[in-house]
């Protein structure tokens, strides 16, 4: 008779599968995940100091992307319900 080894079965991190189930039952954090997407999206940009025009530096595109953050993030949190 062979010896077995119990190897344990390879699981998914837990934050994914946290993240996963919210986004399937509420409608809400999906917003609120979008908008923290583009926050980070206008975080490189800031960090990369690319600019569009000499009076439109990395700066300026990043308060404008950081508006587009802020609204998905008010229209989460809008959808929000008490539970």
């Amino acid at each position: 008779m062979a010896l077995r080894v119990a190897r344990p079965r390879a699981r998914r991190p837990a934050l994914p599968r946290v993240v996963g189930a919210r986004l399937r039952r509420d409608r809400a954090s999906r917003w609120i995940l979008a908008g923290v997407g583009v926050s980070v999206l206008a975080a490189g940009v800031q960090a990369s100091g690319f600019a569009l025009h000499r009076n439109f530096n990395h700066n300026d595109l990043y308060h404008v992307i950081q508006i587009a953050a802020m609204i998905l993030l008010y229209a989460g949190a809008r959808r929000l319900r008490d539970r």
